[in-house]
């Protein structure tokens, strides 16, 4: 039973219980005034024994209500009571299943819901509960929370091809958590084919009706559940139909009439599907005879919608197959360009005195893109610190609309973040990361965004994507009529400088001249990305936060190469190359997270100011130099 069919039957009851008041008190009325000529009229008597019939209906009734809702009052406060004693020790492990995070906000969208209508009558404890309750509610979860959790088991399954036996079960890769319910099973499947997703709208509906039927044959089904039935049968009938199967929606559909022999949605739908069943079977006699002639017209089709898709839609597809490729690979598995070496090295910065005690440990995943794992980087202190500050300024991730230019919540990028500034860390920590960052990439932090710590939830994840900014995107490149091409740099005094930055307008093949004038120090900075002041995104530093139990690596599609998280560790490659020209090969995902937290802090490195740090080179297509030691080459 839905949670909106509950309430409206946990109304009901309360509005019973207040009858039985209502009707007692006119039963009062009635012999106070009356009770002098009740016994003269046999006819009183009998209206005295109906309303006595109906309080005594109305009275078992409440009691019965009563009681089914201390059951049920007892069965949350036990499996509550349960989980917590679960979670005790290591809630982000606990809270990192995605079954187990899936059932805590299904507790507080239904369950916790019902218990504040049950305990919603005046008495000491239950009135400090219901206070408790409503004071509480705009924290509680919505229905929108819901459905993402929802469509976050069924991305799960889909990237990690999890059976969907073994995860209603709570088996989410290697780690068990909570079993799902009946009722679980068909919200998730109703989810999915309101999503118009009817394959995975059939693999819920059918566990949820092998759930059902099991627990029939033991003898262990429960009235709320079995009630599901007709509604599964509903959701799973019309799906096969969309599935091209109009015989099993046809056999479906016999079994809800068999349910509800009078339904006259269901016996048109039998109609419908029994036309459907004569069109099918009519097609498939013919397929019978003409299958070599099909499976060439179905190559033929297949060719010609490749030919018209055009090369980035075309690409976009090959690096999502990719993408879902590389996240399933075993997480202990090293993955990198095949034709690639790994190499590792102690790395000073060309002897940075900050890391000449202390070189940083480095591996080169690819050359092409420049893709660094930069080991032991940051601290467990600056770790924690780093959250303690995020965590009240946590909100729902945004990602560039490239149709509208803005920052937008978007269903392919799946986390919280926040940004941090290093005015509200009075201990100097944020100073010392962006130094360390700073000291390790060898680039300046000048022009670099803020620090953004980021948090993935239940299947978080981020879709395959670049960090720069591209000409074709609507406001990527604002106040700008193309990018720069060259910069002339004035000392004109101490503290002070000029840009004079000189930029090609492609449009209007017209040059222009930019003059920015800028004090070296207290430059404020902001979270959105003005391209038009800092330039592009030339390089992405990427910290771990955390381990990951399973998911959540970083993966290049086009290389391919694959980072797993390693709490401490840092991965960092080149957005641009030395020419300014974004690197398509930089094109890279953030897998969802199949059990664990996630935490990550990315730091976005500009162009400007690094004229003198990462000079242009001669040649167009020049790549990154890496200072390998020589005994390393």
């Amino acid at each position: 039973m839905a949670a909106s069919e509950r309430k409206r039957s946990l109304r009901f009851h309360f509005h019973s219980w207040w009858s039985v008041v209502l009707l007692l008190f006119l039963l009062v009325e009635t012999v106070r005034y009356g009770q002098a000529e009740t016994f003269t009229a046999v006819t009183h008597f009998r209206s005295l024994l109906s309303l006595e019939q109906d309080l005594s209906n109305m009275l078992q009734a409440y009691i019965a209500s009563e009681e089914k809702q201390l059951e049920k009052l007892k069965q949350l406060s036990g499996e509550v009571k349960a989980w917590s004693e679960r979670a005790d020790g290591d809630f982000e492990a606990h809270l990192g299943h995605p079954t187990n995070a899936f059932r805590l906000v299904r507790r507080f969208t239904s369950d916790w819901r019902e218990v504040e209508d049950m305990v919603s009558r005046p008495n000491n404890e239950q009135k400090e509960l219901s206070e408790r309750l409503a004071s509480s509610a705009d924290f509680f979860p919505d229905e929108e929370d819901l459905s993402g959790a929802m469509v976050a088991l069924m991305r799960l399954q889909d990237v990690y091809h999890v059976n969907t036996t073994r995860f209603a079960s709570g088996m989410a890769g290697s780690s068990r958590g909570a079993s799902l319910s009946v009722e679980d099973l068909y919200l998730v499947g109703r989810s999915a084919y309101n999503n118009e997703q009817f394959a995975n709208c059939k693999k819920w509906m059918q566990e949820a009706v092998r759930r059902l039927d099991a627990a029939e044959q033991s003898g262990n089904v429960n009235s709320t559940e079995s009630a599901l039935r007709i509604n599964i049968y509903d959701h799973l009938s019309f799906a096969e139909y969309k599935l091209g199967n109009a015989r099993r929606a046809y056999r479906l559909t016999k079994k809800l009439l068999e349910l509800e022999p009078t339904n006259a949605r269901y016996l048109g739908n039998l109609d419908f599907f029994n036309e459907k069943l004569r069109d099918q079977i009519a097609t498939d006699i013919q397929e019978k005879r003409d299958r070599k002639q099909l499976k060439e017209e179905a190559r033929r089709k297949k060719k010609e919608k490749n030919q018209n898709m055009n090369d980035e839609d075309y690409q976009y597809w090959q690096d999502f197959y990719l993408y879902k490729r590389l996240c399933r690979a075993p997480m202990d598995e090293v993955t990198s360009a095949p034709d690639h070496q790994l190499i590792c090295f102690l790395n000073n910065m060309n002897r940075n005195p900050r890391l000449i005690l202390n070189p940083v440990k480095t591996e080169v995943v690819t050359v092409n893109p420049t893709l660094l794992i930069l080991r032991d980087v940051i601290r467990d202190s600056e770790i924690e610190k780093l959250k303690e500050l995020a965590n009240p300024k946590l909100h729902r991730a945004t990602a560039h609309n490239r149709a509208t230019g803005r920052y937008e919540p978007a269903t392919y990028r799946i986390s919280k973040s926040a940004w941090l500034y290093e005015g509200i860390d009075p201990t100097g920590a944020l100073a010392r990361v962006n130094q360390r960052i700073d000291d390790i990439t060898g680039l300046s932090m000048t022009t670099a965004e803020e620090l953004q710590v980021v948090n993935y939830g239940i299947g978080g994840h981020y879709e395959p994507h670049f960090d720069y900014a591209r000409y074709h995107e609507k406001s990527a490149m604002q106040h700008q009529q193309g990018n720069r091409i060259a910069t002339l740099l004035f000392y004109v005094s101490l503290g002070w400088r000029v840009f004079l930055t000189v930029c090609l307008c492609p449009s209007t093949d017209i040059i222009c001249l930019h003059v920015l004038l800028c004090m070296l120090a207290g430059i404020p900075q902001t979270s959105e990305v003005d391209m038009g002041n800092t330039g592009n995104r030339i390089a992405t530093l990427l910290f771990y936060l955390s381990d990951v139990a399973e998911g959540g690596c970083t993966v290049f599609p086009r290389v391919p190469a694959r980072v797993v998280p390693s709490k401490g560790d840092a991965s960092f490659w080149y957005n641009l190359l030395p020419s300014g020209r974004g690197d398509e090969m930089t094109r890279h995902a953030g897998c969802p997270v199949l059990s664990g937290s996630k935490w990550v802090c990315n730091k976005w490195i500009h162009e400007h100011d690094q004229e003198l740090r990462k000079p242009c080179k001669l040649t167009e297509d020049a790549t990154w130099d890496i200072h390998i030691p020589p005994e390393h080459v």
